[in-house]
């Protein structure tokens, strides 16, 4: 009995004292109160067990008793852990998959307001590995009910938002590699005056005339992949040209029209 009430002590002293006022060796009897919060089907209540045993009792019926009560106090005795917010996942480049050492992924709240201004602020921000690879943990408590994550390193346009779910997993980031395509004109044959556009302008369209010499223009765009360039005579019923050229990442390619 001593035992099984040194065990209960022992495990959650919160829940098992001897009663006041009791004297067991004087009385051959063994007192004890077994009380604490209990969470039974979401509904909390308190207990409080009194075990009288006296030398005629069963023992082992007693050492039941015990060791279903010491069950009973065990999520009593247990503390919640706090909630986590787990994030994690790579950052590669569009066209070869390779991985992006040292992007940054902001970790921002949206502090926008209905029918009011709209604005985030910085809660922390999280820097890929040489793999690309970021991995961190948070308390729910510290984040924003709010919380999006921006990824973004420099040489690369910014990535997409990205909301955090209840089904979130692993991230799996393409950022797309800045470049730069240099057209130059020059007016060394028939042309009077051409007009061009293409993938790289944003849909907007680009002129000049013979009188103007050579010209050059230069666009930032989306790297490792095709662009394709449309240019046309102004009169004269010609022909319009349209060509498809690949623009490699970070690195200027001049395409060249006579006309």
């Amino acid at each position: 009995m001593h035992f099984i009430a040194a065990l209960l002590q022992k495990t959650c002293p919160a829940l098992i004292n001897p009663r006041p006022g009791e004297d067991s060796r004087s009385h051959h009897t063994l007192v004890y109160e077994v009380s604490g919060p209990l969470r039974l089907v979401s509904q909390s209540f308190h207990f409080q067990y009194f075990i009288i045993m006296k030398k005629q009792h069963s023992f082992y019926l007693i050492i039941l008793l015990w060791a279903f009560a010491w069950l009973l106090a065990l999520p009593a005795c247990k503390k919640d852990e706090p909630r986590t917010v787990h994030i994690k996942g790579r950052v590669t480049e569009y066209g070869t998959g390779a991985p992006i050492a040292d992007a940054r992924i902001y970790m921002l709240c949206d502090n926008s307001v209905v029918l009011g201004p709209s604005g985030s602020s910085l809660s922390d921000s999280i820097i890929t590995d040489s793999d690309g690879r970021f991995d961190r943990t948070y308390p729910d408590a510290d984040l924003c009910g709010s919380l999006y994550l921006l990824p973004y390193k420099k040489g690369y346009f910014k990535g997409n938002e990205i909301d955090l779910t209840t089904d979130f997993k692993e991230l799996n980031i393409t950022l797309d590699p800045e470049a730069w395509l240099k057209i130059v004109t020059v007016p060394d044959t028939i042309g009077e005056l051409i007009y061009f556009t293409g993938t790289f302008t944003g849909a907007a369209g680009w002129d000049t005339w013979n009188g103007d010499g050579t010209k050059e223009w230069v666009f930032l765009t989306q790297g490792n992949r095709d662009h394709w360039i449309d240019w046309d005579y102004y009169g004269g019923g010609i022909n319009s040209h349209r060509d498809s050229i690949y623009l490699p990442a970070h690195v200027t390619t001049t395409y060249t029209i006579h006309y």
